[in-house]
């Protein structure tokens, strides 16, 4: 045991003289002038993305193509995904508007149950390209997460909206909105025909009292 501490302190030490003489000889370089007019001074670094699961020679075709203005596998790839994952939704909503509103009948839900089942293997079949995405994008931040078919049927189920019902409320709304101008206008021409039938009722009144004197 006190052998092993020996030779751990051993290698500390030398680890860190060997640090202290880096440092020594670069201070002596900067201050011999030796870094001064380095080609590319004053220029930004050119920045790489290195994949380390990327292959040395994938890597470097990858950037001749980048450089030539075609684009690599990782970025098709990626293009691909995302619009089969929006089909994907897309298809699973139009199944969702064929069956109506809940509860299901019998042949409705084992067509329902067919459509999620269908859906789950394109899920898995998409989450197997995400894999493959994942393993050659540059960097972590341009990886994909796996699409849950269980999340996208509960969102499916829990935003579906009945087209007949949406609808019906909408004139349920309206004619709830128009009833007050109809009865409001009803009631102006009742007072209307009762002033006007009550002139009539006085003028024909007049006109007897005339004639009786």
């Amino acid at each position: 045991m006190v052998v092993k501490d020996k030779e751990a302190a051993r290698q500390v030490k030398s680890t860190s003289a060997i640090h202290r003489l880096v440092e020594d000889l670069i201070r002596d370089s900067m201050e011999k002038g030796e870094f001064n007019n380095l080609g590319g001074e004053g220029k930004p670094l050119t920045r790489t993305d290195y994949n380390p699961l990327v292959d040395t020679t994938t890597h470097n075709i990858n950037k001749i193509l980048i450089n030539n203005g075609y684009a690599p596998e990782w970025i098709t790839l990626n293009a691909e995904v995302r619009k089969l994952i929006r089909k994907a939704r897309e298809n699973l909503q139009k199944e969702r508007q064929k069956f109506g509103a809940e509860p299901f009948s019998y042949h409705k839900q084992k067509g329902w149950d067919k459509a999620v089942a269908d859906f789950d293997v394109t899920v898995r079949n998409l989450n197997k390209k995400i894999d493959k995405l994942n393993m050659i994008v540059p960097t972590i931040r341009q990886q994909l997460p796996h699409m849950s078919d269980t999340r996208e049927v509960r969102r499916v189920m829990e935003n579906y909206v009945h087209k007949d019902i949406d609808e019906k409320a909408c004139a349920s709304t309206t004619d709830i909105q128009e009833l007050p101008r109809e009865q409001k206008s009803g009631g102006l021409l009742s007072e209307m025909f009762s002033k006007v039938g009550q002139k009539l009722a006085d003028k024909v009144f007049r006109d007897k009292n005339t004639e009786s004197r």
